[in-house]
């Protein structure tokens, strides 16, 4: 489950801002004293000098079935583009009766890490 309440894209290219992002992700200060390797809030190590980071937030979500995917990552040029899916329950569903904080990370290895990235935002209704 993630902390971030509000809707946002993110492109994560060094450590600082890894690091200040996954604190807020996971609801921490920085003061805590994580060891253990499979504990969910240890961050995850990457490798800054050839991988990049996509994070997407769908923020608060009043009820369960709400879903944040990213479907494809595609260099063409200068350029990436970022495909992210948000999926919406239909009203037809049944879904449990909680607040979700959807999201999705991902790493991805450019051929460049100077290209300029863009975010393509397809907003769908489970079918």
């Amino acid at each position: 489950m993630s902390k971030i309440t509000e809707r946002s894209c993110h492109i994560i290219d060094n450590e600082d801002s890894w690091s200040i992002l996954w604190n807020q992700h996971k609801g921490l200060n920085g003061k805590e004293d994580i060891h253990c390797g499979n504990d969910d809030r240890v961050l995850p190590n990457i490798d800054f000098t050839k991988d990049m980071v996509v994070a997407v937030f769908m923020g608060e979500c009043k009820t369960g079935g709400y879903k944040v995917f990213v479907t494809k990552v595609v260099e063409a040029g200068v350029n990436i583009s970022v495909n992210v899916d948000l999926v919406y329950p239909n009203d037809l569903m049944l879904r449990p009766q909680v607040i979700t904080y959807p999201f999705c990370i991902v790493k991805f290895s450019p051929d460049d890490l100077k290209k300029s990235i863009k975010f393509n935002i397809q907003e769908t209704w489970e079918k």
